[in-house]
C-alpha cells in the first residue's frame, strides 16, 4: 500500500499514483514515571501519571517511581480518508473544509476513483475508511463504490440532509457508520450549520437524522463545541440521546482555522463541559468518543502515545492528488510521519502531567497553531480535569482506594463500548482511532 512521501501540488487531473513508501527509523524512549500528590474530593492521592495508578493512602501503600520503556516505530497505514469530494451543499460557520486553504479541487475523477479503490481493499482488518467532503452524498454513487468495495469499518461524514430512504437503503447491511453533523436541539444546531445563502437548514438536518434512526444504519451524531453550546452541552447531549438514540456521539471543540478569525477559547469552561459530559455518559450509558479515549488507557493499564491517527497511520487524499496526513494540516510538510515525533512524551514540559498517560497530544493542527512548541490548552485542561474526575469517583468506592482495573471498569468500562443497541454487539472503540489499538493488549503504549 502507498505510504510516503506524498505528493503535493499536483494539478487536478493530472494524476498519477503516488510514490511507495520510504520508513523510517524507530525511536526508543526512556520516562521516568514519578508519582505526584494533590487533594481530590477533600482528599490525599497519590498518582503515577504515565502508569496512571493511584492510591488514597500513600504514606502506608506508597507508590515507587518506575523507568518505562516506549518504542515508536513505523506505523502500518490503517486508516485511509478519501474527500469524495471538494463541493458541499452548507456552509456551516466553523467548518474546517472552507475555512482552511483548500486541498484539492471538484470531485474524484475515474482513474482516482480505481486507484483508490485498490488502496481500500488493501487496509488491514483493523483498518477504518473515512469517506468525507464537503458533503459525500454530493456524490452518492462514488460513495456506494468505496462502501461496496470496502471490507473495513466505513466511516461516511455526513450533514444528514441528503439522507433518503433509497440511499439508507442501500448502506444497511454494508460496514458503513454514519457520522452526522448536530450541535443539538434545533435552535443550537441552526446557530452555525445554515445553507449556502444562510438559510435555516435544521429541519432537513433532523430529518435526515430521524430517518437513520427509523432505517437501521450504525449511526453517530459529531458535535462542534463552540460558544452557542458550551454552556449546556450536557443538556444538548441529554437531547439528542433522548430524542434519537445515537450509537455514539463525539464532542470536539473547534477546530483552528486558518482562514476565519480564532475562536475564543477558555480552556477552563471546556475542562469543565467534559467532566459534565462524563457524567452525562454514566447516567445514559452512552458512548461520547472523547471521554472513551480518556477512560480506555486507564482502565487497561497501557498508556496512549498517540491520541490521532494524523500522527503517523492515516493518509488523506483530495481530487487532483494530493495526498497528506491531515485536513486540517495547513503545514508545508503532510507527510505520514510529519507530527510523529510531536507527542507528549517527547515533550519535557509535559512530563509529569498528571494526564500524559492518556493524553496522546490530541489534534496536532490546533497545537501547532494555538500553542506553538506545546498542546492545545483546552485539551491539556480537559485531560486533567477527567483525570481528577474518575479519580473523585474512585474515591468513594471501598475497592478503588488503590489502583484496581477490574473495579475500574465494572464502574466505566461499559462507556467504552459503541453500537451496543443491537444485542450489545459493539462497533470499534472510537472511529478513526481505533485502529491505533489494533492490539488491545499494547493499548497504543508500545508502539503509539
Amino acid at each position: 500500500m502507498s505510504t510516503t512521501p506524498i505528493q503535493l501540488g499536483a494539478k487536478p487531473r493530472r494524476w498519477s499514483p503516488p510514490p511507495p513508501p520510504q520508513p523510517r527509523e524507530s525511536t526508543t524512549i526512556t520516562y521516568t514515571d514519578e508519582p505526584v500528590e494533590f487533594d481530590v474530593a477533600g482528599r490525599r492521592v497519590q498518582y503515577a501519571p504515565m502508569r496512571m495508578e493511584w492510591t488514597f493512602d500513600p504514606d502506608s501503600q506508597p507508590l515507587a517511581p518506575a523507568e518505562m520503556t516506549f518504542t515508536l516505530d513505523t506505523d502500518e497505514l490503517a486508516v485511509l480518508q478519501i474527500h469524495v469530494t471538494e463541493g458541499c451543499n452548507l456552509r456551516c460557520s466553523y467548518c474546517s473544509h472552507f475555512n482552511n486553504p483548500r486541498k484539492g479541487a471538484g470531485v474524484l475523477t475515474d482513474d482516482e476513483i480505481e486507484h483508490l479503490l485498490e488502496e481500500v481493499r488493501a487496509l488491514p482488518a483493523h483498518g477504518v475508511l473515512i469517506l468525507h467532503g464537503g458533503e459525500p452524498f454530493t456524490e452518492a454513487e462514488t460513495v456506494f463504490r468505496f462502501v461496496e468495495a470496502s471490507a473495513v469499518t466505513t466511516v461516511i461524514y455526513t450533514n444528514g440532509t441528503l439522507l433518503t430512504d433509497e440511499v439508507l437503503d442501500r448502506l444497511r447491511g454494508t460496514k458503513a457508520v454514519l457520522l452526522i453533523s448536530a450541535d443539538g436541539e434545533p435552535a443550537t444546531t441552526g446557530e452555525a450549520r445554515h445553507g449556502r445563502g444562510n438559510d435555516d437548514v435544521t429541519a432537513a438536518i433532523f430529518e435526515g437524522i430521524a430517518r437513520t434512526a427509523a432505517n437501521g444504519v450504525p449511526f453517530g451524531i459529531a458535535r462542534v463545541m463552540a460558544d452557542h453550546n458550551v454552556a449546556d452541552i450536557d443538556d444538548q447531549v441529554r437531547y439528542l440521546v433522548e430524542r434519537f438514540g445515537p450509537d455514539s456521539l463525539g464532542v470536539n471543540p473547534t477546530h483552528f482555522l486558518a482562514d476565519a478569525p480564532a475562536p475564543d477559547i477558555d480552556p477552563d469552561g471546556v475542562a469543565e463541559a467534559y467532566v459534565r459530559l462524563l457524567q452525562v455518559a454514566v447516567d445514559n450509558g452512552v458512548y461520547i468518543d472523547q471521554i472513551a479515549r480518556r477512560l480506555t488507557p486507564m482502565i487497561r493499564g497501557a498508556p496512549l502515545l498517540k491520541d490521532c491517527s494524523a500522527c503517523g497511520s492515516k493518509l488523506v487524499y483530495h481530487p487532483g492528488g494530493t495526498w497528506m496526513n491531515c485536513t486540517n494540516n495547513v503545514e508545508s510538510d503532510r507527510s505520514m510521519d510529519s507530527w510523529s515525533r510531536y507527542l507528549p512524551v517527547l515533550t519535557p514540559s509535559c512530563h509529569g502531567c498528571i494526564a500524559i498517560g492518556l493524553c496522546g497530544g490530541g489534534c496536532i493542527a490546533d497545537a501547532k497553531a494555538l500553542q506553538p512548541g506545546g498542546f492545545d490548552p483546552r485539551f491539556c485542561a480537559s485531560n486533567r480535569a477527567l483525570v481528577r474526575a474518575v479519580l473523585e469517583r474512585c474515591a468513594t468506592v471501598a475497592e478503588l482506594q488503590t489502583t484496581n482495573r477490574e473495579a475500574l471498569g465494572d464502574l466505566f468500562g461499559a462507556l467504552l463500548q459503541r453500537g451496543r443497541k443491537d444485542g450489545g454487539a459493539a462497533l470499534r472503540r472510537s472511529v478513526g482511532h481505533d485502529a491505533l489499538e489494533a492490539d488491545p493488549a499494547a493499548g497504543g503504549g508500545s508502539s503509539g
